[in-house]
């Protein structure tokens, strides 16, 4: 005699604990609304809400978003001089910088050799300057305000390649 097979109980469905946590949410959101509203300074309270809610989720001022990049290469070992006129980098910049809310990051690198280095600072200190000397050439330029220009120092790259690199970015 065969045994009968067990009967099929219906499962609840998954999308109910999606539900559940929804409603939860949901509860948490009205109860915050209320604590705020409950305040005898309503405004102070909301700022003081929103600076705690921003200090608790971010580690510093936000990171910018780059979008596109471009580099300039071949300057001499140890040398933070332009070995070419950046007018097609320049170019680039003045239709990738119609936003008025982009600006530019300017990254110099070095080649990490013993000879690629400033005699004062080091690689850092030269990559410092090669950034600096092309931010000045864009500002120079009058495509970019000054103001929307900023450097950075790359260091030393391990593939032996002396540029700038040129970000066009935007602050959130």
């Amino acid at each position: 005699m065969r045994a009968r097979p067990a009967p099929i109980r219906p499962r609840k469905g998954l999308w109910l604990s999606t539900f559940a946590d929804l409603a939860l949410l949901l509860v948490c959101f009205f109860v915050l609304l209320h604590a705020i509203d409950a305040r005898d300074d309503v405004e102070a309270g909301k700022a003081a809400l929103t600076d705690s809610l921003r200090a608790a989720f971010t580690a510093g001022p936000p990171a910018p978003l780059g979008l596109e990049v471009a580099a300039i290469d071949g300057f001499a070992k140890g040398s933070a001089t332009l070995s070419r006129d950046p007018a097609a980098v320049v170019e680039w910049l003045r239709s990738a910088t119609a936003d008025t809310r982009a600006y530019v990051v300017v990254g110099g690198e070095a080649d990490g050799t013993a000879t690629d280095i400033d005699p004062e600072g080091g690689p850092l200190t030269l990559s410092a300057r090669r950034a600096e000397a092309v931010a000045a050439a864009i500002a120079a330029s009058g495509v970019v305000p000054p103001d929307r220009i900023r450097t950075e120092a790359l260091g030393a790259r391990p593939d032996g390649r002396r540029r700038v690199l040129i970000r066009i970015s935007y602050q959130p």
